[in-house]
């Protein structure tokens, strides 16, 4: 990723941090493709999005929002999962993937 690329997406992280009422950041560390896959399908369904990110870059694109508190948290492979609807549905959605037990669950921070 080229200078002019971290820039763009700094910028696009930083307006959807501004526009997003919900994050909630997560290590994804151990999960599969098919996980992640129906992590996304889910989460997709709950009006949100999720976006794996680069630390350094997510830390400078939260700079001056709400998000800014969570600097700490964007350490290790990193995923976060932010809405500007139901704040309830994502988190339901993310409950059922940190407490499954068949699986590899995610970790929330």
């Amino acid at each position: 990723m080229n200078r002019t690329e971290k820039v763009a997406s700094v910028d696009e992280l930083h307006q959807k941090f501004q526009a997003m009422t919900l994050f909630v950041v997560a290590d994804y560390q151990g999960f599969t493709v098919d996980q992640f896959t129906r992590l996304r399908v889910d989460l997709r369904a709950a009006n949100s999005e999720l976006h794996v990110v680069k630390n350094r870059l997510a830390r400078k694109a939260a700079e001056r929002t709400a998000v800014e508190v969570l600097g700490d948290s964007f350490r290790g492979p990193t995923v976060i999962a932010m809405t500007a609807a139901d704040p309830v549905a994502v988190a339901k959605v993310l409950t059922i993937y940190a407490t499954k037990k068949d699986e590899k669950p995610l970790t929330l921070r």
